[in-house]
């Protein structure tokens, strides 16, 4: 009895020096695939599974590997804050882009146009296609005509260059204190 226990233990060996080697490891395969390819040979498999999962060392193992497995990655452990400050830097770097730029400039302008005026694109261009209402020029400093309005009313009077645009503002679009101001450059002006 003694002799099969010896012979046991060093059948055991051989064989965990042998599985270690690239041809014991290639011989151990191609075994286990030869019996898991039976249906026998498959529940033996589920089996041995089953009670590896059962065992203490399985569980543990089991356990261990589900947590490596899941671990919550630095990305997801994100602030609210670090997220809202990330999406509008990404919001930022995309919008920042010249082309788009011009496009959400010139949208935002039509849309100005047709919210707050209630003029369209073609509209402004044919009040705009002789220039300021007042003085004639076309564009000051390469900005377009303002929309001259009656604040009062809404309603569209003209388009004027930055200038006079200002100046009307300037006098509270008051026709009266207009032509105040218009004789008293007149009196005082020496020509």
């Amino acid at each position: 009895m003694a002799k099969s226990a010896v012979a046991r233990e060093r059948n055991r060996l051989w064989m965990k020096a042998y599985r270690a080697t690239p041809e014991g490891k290639a011989a151990c395969r191609e075994a286990k695939l030869r019996v898991y390819q039976t249906p026998e040979g498959r529940e033996v498999m589920r089996e041995g599974k089953r009670r590896w999962k059962k065992s203490e060392r399985g569980k543990e193992t089991t356990n261990k590997n589900q947590r490596k497995r899941y671990v919550a990655s630095p990305r997801v452990l994100l602030t609210e804050e670090e997220r809202k400050r990330r999406k509008k830097e990404s919001i930022a770097r995309s919008l920042a882009k010249p082309s788009v730029l011009a496009k959400r400039k010139e949208t935002a302008w039509k849309a100005h146009l047709k919210r707050t005026y209630g003029i369209s694109v073609e509209q402004y261009e044919e009040m705009s296609k002789y220039g300021c209402q007042i003085c004639g020029k076309y564009n000051s400093h390469g900005r377009k005509l303002h929309v001259d309005h009656d604040h009062k009313t809404k309603h569209v009077r003209g388009v004027l260059c930055d200038p006079c645009n200002r100046g009307l503002g300037t006098f509270f679009d008051d026709p009266i204190l207009l032509e105040a101001a218009a004789s008293y450059l007149r009196s005082t002006c020496h020509r």
